[in-house]
């Protein structure tokens, strides 16, 4: 023991340099046991996953994958076939084209068909054949030819079954009680749950399927669930999915199988049988992390795969079999269908493409590998990495000792990449983090010793301050932040009704005018109540409230603004119609809740902005004000958020790719602002409401008639009673909830 105590003696040579010894080693220990935790601290996770990135990055082989193509549901095909979703008739149509005519040898849909297609009008003949007509021969004969014409769905089940096709589903994985609703139909499952055991993979609690004419006729179906990492980047895809005990492959597990005729599936878990650690497809082996994903391995930037307009597909503009032997991923990557993702290599980025990735992945056996037991492989990494550069550190000099810390780096980083390269992902940032760290306290120790405080350094975000609350950011700088972060926040888009039609009739000059003098009027009202504006899309205005500085009144704001907006579009109304402008009115969806704001974008440009389902809900909302013919409409959540206004409710609706219902409102204006004929009008009309939902349609009528007496211009009048004529013929059952369910964005 003396002679340890004598070589420690002489080899720290000081108090101090013990002192730095023993507290380095304790931020070793430290980071080591953080980061090995079973939930680490979010800086490291955050840390690991950006070097992720930086390693994928570097090593992508950016090139395009012939073996694959991307139909797509493009603006092109929109603008040529309609909106999306077509009539399956146009589905059965680019289905067989693209089997007939261009030889492919598979396909997947990324796209969901969860309710039947009535756009044939099937339904209305055979309404007649079993009135009018019912003793008609005539028509009666007639109607067994159209019932093999304007069947869609039946045309489309028959293609299914004819050709190798795979079909998608949708899952929602999360727990806060909006998953539990269930759009069509899940595909059988393909694993025996007596195999795989009770092992951890990603749960779902619903899904949005497709109908079960399609799933009984297609040849496989898989989920398409990706899976966000904590930063909300798409690094990962679940191989399975379990639903009430039964697990469901992905989309690109079963095309991949389809692709190689039906390849039987392999499933391999753990030695001890807790965990699934790869799967085998086509006697090749596939490696799973620990939570049963794969990491996606992103070929490059978009596009990585060939791209072909659907349209071209169904008009037959392409070369006959220039896609012979394909496999063929149905997708869009038009910006209005939503289905662009943030990922590692593009902050804007087609969901259908990380489907394609998996599939060259899985040709090309290019699917890297996690540690099952990641968190203990790091933590020992740190350690014996972390112990020996400390004892070497504190004998060391300023100048060496930054030789030995950058050696170290170097070390590792060509370590790292030996074994990614080989398939293997190891920690990078939490040893680097290490490193850096205890380097940075010894020479700190080592020179400023003395000193108290050290100064706070604060980033210069000038370039994209909204620039009406600059004044108040530059006296409180540390209140504004554009990292990456969840706020409850308000966000509003408004858009112009009509605004093809004005465009139109008016010369390039004309419409410049306009539209500047209508967003000026529109962004001083935004502003003058504390928003921000986030962009200008044609004649469509996002803004938000509650960041970059917090703000605890962001919805009463935001509703305030909202108001305004429509009051201002009325004002000045003499003014365009003085320049010869045609008059402009406007829709204003409003929402509240939790969203990601941060500065977004790519190297090339960037921009501070918001994300997320609470967004995503106000954009449809602006969009559902032409179906109810009112200026403004707000979530239920704003109704909470802002009593001191007064609202007429709506309705009760399920919107475009959400599952869970939510109630919708129009505001009518600051509470005591209204007359009382306007305040009864309310009233009367949310117990029609009532009366509706309890499928008293008799007695919704009688009050929607005597309140379309008083004003007769209102649509939403018109909307009830046309949905009253449909249930009176279509009763829609004892359960039903009186929810609207919306498939249009």
């Amino acid at each position: 023991m003396d002679k340890l105590k004598a070589l420690l003696k002489r080899y720290f040579q000081s108090i101090n340099a013990g002192v730095r010894f023993a507290i380095s080693i304790v931020i070793v220990l430290l980071i080591a046991l953080t980061y090995g935790l079973h939930k680490p601290i979010e800086v490291l996770e955050r840390l690991e996953l950006s070097a992720y990135d930086m390693r994928l990055r570097a090593t992508m082989i950016n090139t395009i994958d012939p073996r694959i193509v991307i139909v797509d549901l493009d603006e092109k095909s929109i603008q040529a076939e309609g909106r999306w979703p077509w009539g399956r008739d146009k589905v059965s149509l680019l289905t067989r084209k693209l089997f007939e005519a261009q030889k492919i040898k598979a396909a997947g849909f990324d796209v969901f068909f969860t309710e039947a297609d009535t756009s044939s009008g099937l339904a209305k003949l055979e309404d007649l054949s079993k009135g009018v007509f019912k003793d008609n021969e005539d028509f009666q004969n007639k109607m067994q030819t159209l019932r093999k014409e304007l069947d869609f769905d039946a045309m489309f089940a028959k293609d299914l079954q004819k050709y190798p096709i795979v079909l998608a589903f949708a899952g929602q994985n999360n727990k806060e009680g909006q998953g539990s609703l269930r759009l069509g139909a899940l595909p059988d499952a393909q694993l025996d749950p007596k195999t795989l055991g009770d092992v951890p993979t990603t749960e779902i609690e619903g899904f949005s399927g497709n109908l079960p004419l399609f799933n009984s006729n297609a040849g496989a179906g898989g989920h398409a669930l990706p899976h966000q990492d904590e930063d909300g980047v798409i690094r990962r895809v679940p191989a399975f999915v379990k639903f009430e005990g039964k697990y469901y492959e992905s989309l690109s597990i079963a095309l991949i199988r389809t692709f190689l005729d039906n390849e039987p599936l392999q499933v391999r878990a753990t030695k001890d049988g807790e965990k699934l650690s790869s799967i085998v497809i086509n006697k090749r082996e596939f490696p799973l992390d620990a939570r049963g994903m794969f990491l996606i391995p992103y070929r490059g930037r978009t596009p990585s795969f060939q791209y072909v307009s659907a349209t071209d597909v169904m008009r037959d503009k392409l070369p006959l079999k220039s896609l012979e032997g394909k496999m063929a991923l149905i997708g869009t990557s038009s910006q209005g269908l939503l289905d662009m993702r943030v990922t590692p290599v593009d902050q804007n980025y087609p969901g259908v493409e990380t489907h394609a990735n998996m599939l060259s992945g899985y040709l090309d056996g290019t699917i890297k590998a996690e540690p099952i037991d990641k968190k203990g492989l790091g933590f020992l990494i740190v350690l014996l990495l972390g112990i020996p550069f400390t004892f070497a550190l504190v004998r060391l000099s300023a100048l060496w000792g930054t030789v030995l810390t950058i050696t170290t780096i170097a070390v590792l980083l060509v370590s790292n990449v030996f074994f990614w390269k080989r398939g293997l992902v190891l920690e990078f940032a939490t040893p680097t983090l290490m490193i850096l760290t205890v380097y940075i306290f010894n020479m700190a120790y080592g020179y400023f010793v003395e000193a108290a405080n050290r100064k706070k350094i604060t980033d210069v975000f000038g370039t994209y301050i909204p620039k009406e609350l600059a004044a108040e950011v530059a006296k409180d700088p540390g209140a504004y932040n554009v990292s990456g972060e969840t706020r409850d926040m308000t966000v509003l888009f408004s858009d112009v009704r009509g605004f093809t039609t004005i465009s139109e009739g008016l010369s390039a000059k004309d419409l410049t005018a306009l539209m500047n003098s209508y967003l000026t009027h529109m962004t001083e009202d935004i502003q003058s109540h504390r928003g921000t504006i986030d962009k200008y899309i044609g004649d469509a205005i996002m803004a938000f409230w509650g960041a970059p500085l917090k703000d605890e009144r962001h919805a009463y704001n935001a509703m305030m603004s909202a108001l305004d907006m429509q009051a201002k579009v009325k004002a000045i109304a003499p003014e365009f119609k003085k320049n010869n402008w045609p008059p402009v009115e406007i829709g204003i969806g409003l929402n509240c809740g939790l969203m990601n704001v941060g500065d977004m974008g790519s190297s090339f440009r960037r921009a501070y902005t918001v994300m997320g389902d609470a967004v995503n809900l106000a954009a449809r909302l602006e969009s559902l004000t032409k179906e109810y013919g009112v200026g403004i409409l707000v979530s239920e959540h704003i109704v909470k958020a802002v009593p001191e206004v007064v609202y007429c409710e709506m309705d009760r609706v399920r919107v475009k790719g959400k599952l869970e219902p939510i109630t919708i409102y129009e505001p009518m204006g600051k509470k005591g602002s209204l007359s009382d004929a306007q305040l009864d009008d309310i009233e009367a009309f949310h117990k029609a409401l009532g009366y509706f939902v309890k499928q008293k349609f008799d007695e919704t009528a009688e009050i929607l008639q005597r309140l379309k007496a008083a004003n007769p211009n209102r649509k939403v009048y018109d909307l009830y009673e046309e949905r009253i004529a449909y249930y009176r013929e279509n009763p829609p059952g004892e359960n039903w909830d009186g929810v609207y369910t919306f498939t249009k964005k």
